[in-house]
C-alpha cells in the first residue's frame, strides 16, 4: 500500500515535538482519531498527549490533565486533508499544564509582541492591542487563581508583585491573608514602577534599583507584623531578580559590537565594564542578605545555604572573559612586531566568537564559546611566545622587588592567563607565589595583633586606628574586614594567575583557612561584646542601664561635681548598637530594650550633659575677683540641680517632688528652666567679663599715661572705672560680692599710681608748672615781683611759697587719689594702706 503523506506529516511533528523516533509511534499509523482528523472535514483538530514510556494517545478533543504534555494540530478550515493542503491548513498548538496556562503563554509571548511590532498604526490594531493586555492580565490573575501556592508562574519580579495583588482582590480570601498582601504590597512599592520598565533603564539606574531591591527585600524577610515570607518563595524571587537583571543587562549590550574596533571600542569596553559592576553589586548584595543579615536575624532566620545567584554570575564570568580576551589580544599588539600585527587582526582573531552570541548563556553557546576560546589560543600561539619572552625579560629586571613584580602580573593578568604565557613565565609565577604565601604570614600577623589589641587601655599592646565617632567593636570589627579584604584579593589574584601550580594548593588553603579564622574571630568577638554589654546592664555600679524612675543629676560630695545619671557609657552603647546594626549584626534583646530606652531619653540625656559640663567648668571661665559676684546665681542653678520641685509651678510632679525620666513633659519643663539658669548664668558672666576688659584697658592706659604732665586724664579715667562699678552696683549686685572685684582693681591702680608717681618724682623739678615772675630794677636795687601781688617787693618767700605749693600740688596726690573701693563701707584707701 503506498504511504499516506498525510499521515507521515502528522506522525512525524508529533514524534520531533516529544522527542521518539517515528518507529516508536508507527502504531498510530491507523489510529482512528487520525483518520478522523485527515479525512472529515467537519473533524477540527488532533490532540496528541504524552503518555508513559515513550507512548503517545491521539483523540480529537482536548483533554486537560495537570502536568500533561499535549499537541494540538488543528485546521484553519473545515477541509479534508490532502497532500496539496498539509502545510497551509494545519496549525500547531503545544499545551503545557492547562488551557488556560498555555493560552497565556501564547498571547503573552507571541501575539501581544508581534502585534505591538507591527508598523500598522490604524485604530482596529491598537484596539486588539488593548484587548490582547487586558486578556493577558485576566489569564495571568486565573492562572495564579487556580494554583494559589505555587510560584511556577512567577518568571519577573513583577509577576511577583502581580501575586500579591491577585491576593488583595480575591474577596474569597481570608482577611488575615489579605491584609498581609497589602502589607508586602506596600513593601514592594518603591521598586514597583523599576520593576516594570527594568530592561528600558540605565546602568546608573540599574544600580539604584538594586540598591532600593535590597531595602525592599530586606524589610520583607524582616517584618514580624504578619506571616513570615516563606524562604523557598524569597530564594526564587532572588532568582528571578537576578536573571530579570541580567536580561536588562544584555538588552544594553545587544546593540554594542563586542569584538571589532570602532569609534565606540570605549563607549562600549565601558559598557561591559558597568555591566560586571551590575553583577557584582546584586551578587554582593544577595551574599549580604542571606549570608550575614538574615542568617543572624532571630525573628526570622534565614536557614538554608548562602543564596548563590548562579546564572547571573556565569553571566558575570562571561563578561570578565570577554574583557580578558579583548585586553589580552591588544597587549599582544603592543608587544608584537609590526608583522604580526598584520596578520592577526581583529576581525581574524575574533572570528569565532562572532559565529554566536556571546553574550547569551546555556549549554550550546557554552560550547561555542569553549570552541571559540581554542580556535582564539590557537591563532595567537606565535605571538604568545613572543610576548612571553618580552614578559620574562621584564619581570627578571625587577625581580629584586616582589611587591613590583606583583603589580606587573596584576597589570598583564590577561595575557599570563593565556595557555602559552602561563606555561612559558612558570619560574616568575613560582617567585611571586612566594611573595603570596609572605603577604599570608604578613595578614595572620595583623590578626594576631588585632586578637591581642587592647584598644583605649594602657600598655604597649597595638591599638586599632579608628575614626572620631567610630567604637571600639565596630573599629575591631572594621579592622578584620580589611584584613579579610586583602585575603580575598591574594585568593583572587591567585587563582587567576596561578591557579595551576602544585604550590598554590597550599598557599591557596593557608588563604582560606586564615580567612575562616578571620569569620570565626568577628563571631567570637561580637559575642563577646554582647556578654560584656549584658553583664554591665546587669550591673548597678556599671551605671549602663538607665533607671527610668531614678534621678536625673547629682552632686558629687567630694569634688562638687555635677553628674548626669545618664553616663557616657549609655551614649557609647548607643554608637556601638547604631554600627553594630549597621553592619548587620543581630543585637540580642536584652541589649536592644536598654538602647531603646536610652534612645528614648538620648536628647534629654545630651542636653543635661551639656549643662552639667557647663556647670563644672563655668569657674574655669569665670574671673576669680568676680566669681562672688555671680554667687547668688550659681546658688539658684544649685538648688534646681538639688531640688528640682523647684522649678516646678502647681501639679504634675510626684509626692516626692522628684523629677525623674518617665515623665517627658514635667522632664522638658525642668531642663528648659535649667537651660534657662544655666544661660543667665553664662550671660551675666560674659557681661562681668566684658567689663572687666574695659577697665584692663582703662588701666594699661594710666599705666602710660603721665601723672604730673596729664593729671585731668587721670582723673577722669578713675571716674570712667567707678561709673562701670557704680552701673553694676545699679543692676542689684550687692556691696559685699562686689567688694573682691573693687579691691582687686584698687591694686592694680596702685600699681599704675606707684609707676607714674616714682616717674613724676624724677622729673618734678624739670616738670614743673613755670612760675612767672617780673624783674624790677629800682631804688638801685633789683626787685622780684609775682604777677599776682599787688605792689612790688622784693619777695624771694612768696615765690618759693609759689614753688612749693606746686611741688605739694603733685607730692599729696596719693593723699587724695580714690580707687574703686566703697571707703564709707571699708573705712580706709586700698591705694596706699
Amino acid at each position: 500500500m503506498p504511504e499516506d503523506i498525510r499521515k507521515t506529516h502528522v506522525l512525524t511533528t508529533i514524534a520531533n515535538y516529544f522527542g521518539f523516533d517515528q518507529d516508536s509511534i508507527s502504531s498510530l499509523y491507523n489510529h482512528r482519531a487520525l483518520g478522523n482528523f485527515l479525512d472529515d472535514a467537519n473533524c477540527p483538530l488532533l490532540s496528541a498527549t504524552r503518555g508513559h514510556k515513550h507512548s503517545v494517545d491521539l483523540a480529537n478533543e482536548i483533554k486537560t490533565n495537570e502536568g500533561t504534555q499535549s499537541l494540538v494540530q488543528f485546521k484553519v478550515r473545515p477541509d479534508i486533508i490532502t497532500p496539496e493542503n498539509v502545510h497551509t491548513n494545519i496549525f500547531l498548538s503545544s499545551m503545557v499544564d492547562s488551557p488556560l496556562d498555555s493560552l497565556y503563554y501564547i498571547v503573552k509571548s507571541i501575539f501581544t509582541p508581534a502585534i505591538r511590532d507591527d508598523k500598522s498604526s490604524n485604530s482596529s490594531n491598537q484596539q486588539i492591542q488593548t484587548s490582547l493586555n487586558e486578556l493577558e492580565q485576566v489569564l495571568r490573575a486565573a492562572g495564579k487563581k487556580s494554583n494559589k501556592s505555587s510560584i511556577g508562574n512567577v518568571f519577573h519580579p513583577k509577576d511577583e508583585i502581580d501575586y500579591w495583588s491577585n491576593i488583595v482582590r480575591d474577596t474569597s480570601n481570608k482577611d488575615k491573608d489579605i491584609d498581609r498582601a497589602k502589607y508586602f504590597l506596600e513593601l514592594f512599592d518603591p521598586v514597583k514602577a523599576d520593576f516594570n520598565k527594568l530592561e528600558n533603564l540605565s546602568f546608573a539606574q540599574l544600580l539604584d534599583v538594586i540598591d532600593k531591591t535590597q531595602d525592599v527585600y530586606d524589610e520583607l524577610w524582616k517584618q514580624v507584623e504578619y506571616d513570615e515570607y516563606p524562604e523557598q518563595r524569597m530564594k526564587h524571587l532572588l532568582s528571578i531578580t537576578s536573571h530579570a537583571f541580567v536580561q536588562a543587562i544584555q538588552k544594553q549590550l545587544i546593540t554594542i559590537d563586542l569584538w571589532l574596533d570602532s569609534k565606540d571600542s570605549m563607549k562600549n569596553r565601558e559598557y561591559i565594564r558597568n555591566s560586571i559592576t551590575i553583577c557584582e553589586r546584586w551578587s554582593l548584595a544577595v551574599e549580604q542578605l542571606t549570608g550575614t543579615y538574615w542568617r543572624n536575624y532571630n525573628p526570622h532566620l534565614w536557614k538554608g545555604e548562602v543564596f548563590k545567584p548562579t546564572y547571573l554570575l556565569q553571566f558575570k564570568k562571561r563578561l570578565n572573559e570577554i574583557i580578558s580576551i579583548r585586553s589580552s589580544y591588544e597587549q599582544s599588539m603592543r608587544f608584537s612586531s609590526s608583522v604580526n600585527k598584520e596578520n592577526l587582526s581583529a576581525k581574524k582573531v575574533f572570528a569565532p566568537f562572532m559565529n554566536f552570541n556571546a553574550i547569551q548563556i546555556d549549554s550550546y553557546t557554552d560550547s561555542q564559546w569553549y570552541f571559540a576560546t581554542n580556535q582564539f589560543e590557537n591563532l595567537m600561539g606565535n605571538t604568545d611566545r613572543d610576548v612571553a619572552k618580552q614578559l620574562r625579560e621584564h619581570f627578571q629586571r625587577i625581580r629584586s622587588n616582589p611587591q613590583q613584580m606583583l603589580v606587573d602580573f596584576k597589570r598583564y593578568s590577561d595575557l599570563i592567563q593565556r595557555e602559552t604565557i602561563r606555561k612559558e613565565l612558570a619560574s616568575e609565577r613560582e617567585l611571586l607565589l612566594g611573595q603570596l604565601e609572605s603577604d599570608i604570614r604578613s595578614l595572620t600577623d595583623e590578626l594576631n595583633n588585632l586578637t591581642n589589641g587592647r584598644i583605649g587601655m594602657g600598655g604597649n599592646k597595638k591599638s586599632i586606628t579608628r575614626g572620631v565617632n567610630r567604637t571600639i567593636i565596630a573599629a575591631s570589627l572594621d579592622a578584620s574586614r580589611q584584613i579579610e579584604t586583602k585575603v580575598d584579593n591574594i585568593i583572587n589574584d591567585g587563582e587567576k594567575l596561578l591557579g595551576d601550580l602544585t604550590g598554590y594548593a597550599r598557599v591557596s588553603s593557608l588563604a582560606k583557612q586564615l580567612k575562616q579564622d578571620l569569620i570565626d574571630w568577628r563571631k567570637d568577638k561580637f559575642h563577646e561584646w554582647c556578654q560584656d554589654t549584658i553583664r554591665a546592664i546587669d550591673d548597678p555600679k556599671q551605671e549602663l542601664s538607665l533607671e527610668t524612675s531614678g534621678r536625673l543629676m547629682e552632686l558629687n560630695s567630694s569634688d562638687g561635681k555635677l553628674r548626669v545619671l545618664y553616663g557616657d557609657r549609655l551614649v557609647t552603647l548607643l554608637n556601638e548598637v547604631r554600627q553594630l546594626s549597621s553592619l548587620g549584626y543581630d543585637i540580642p534583646s536584652k541589649i536592644n530594650k536598654c538602647v531603646d530606652i536610652g534612645k528614648k531619653f538620648y536628647q534629654y540625656g545630651v542636653e543635661l550633659q551639656a549643662i552639667a559640663h557647663f556647670y563644672n567648668t563655668i569657674d574655669t571661665e569665670m574671673i576669680p575677683s568676680q566669681q562672688s559676684m555671680m554667687l547668688d546665681l550659681a546658688k539658684a542653678f544649685e538648688s534646681l540641680v538639688k531640688d528640682p520641685k523647684v522649678s516646678q509651678r502647681g501639679g504634675g510632679r510626684d509626692a516626692s517632688g522628684q523629677i525623674t525620666w518617665d515623665n517627658p513633659e514635667q522632664l522638658t519643663r525642668y531642663i528648659s528652666t535649667l537651660r534657662g539658669t544655666a544661660e543667665k548664668l553664662k550671660t551675666e558672666n560674659l557681661k562681668l567679663r566684658r567689663h572687666h576688659l574695659t577697665i584692663q584697658q582703662i588701666v594699661c592706659s594710666l599705666m602710660n599715661t603721665d601723672l604730673l604732665r596729664e593729671p585731668h586724664k587721670w582723673h577722669q579715667q578713675v571716674q570712667d572705672i567707678r561709673k562701670i562699678m557704680d552701673t553694676l552696683t545699679n543692676e542689684g549686685y550687692s556691696a559685699k560680692n562686689m567688694k573682691p572685684w573693687r579691691s582687686f582693681w584698687d591694686r592694680q591702680l596702685y600699681k599704675a599710681l606707684d609707676l607714674q608717681y616714682t616717674n613724676g618724682l624724677k622729673a618734678l623739678n624739670e616738670n614743673l608748672p613755670d612760675i612767672k615772675i617780673d624783674l624790677i630794677f629800682g631804688e638801685k636795687t633789683i626787685q622780684y615781683k609775682l604777677p599776682s601781688s599787688l605792689q612790688a617787693q622784693s619777695s624771694i618767700e612768696a615765690i618759693k611759697a609759689t614753688y612749693y605749693r606746686e611741688m605739694k600740688r603733685f607730692l599729696s596726690i596719693p593723699l587724695t587719689f580714690k580707687g574703686c573701693s566703697d571707703v564709707s563701707s571699708s573705712g580706709k584707701h586700698l591705694i596706699f594702706q
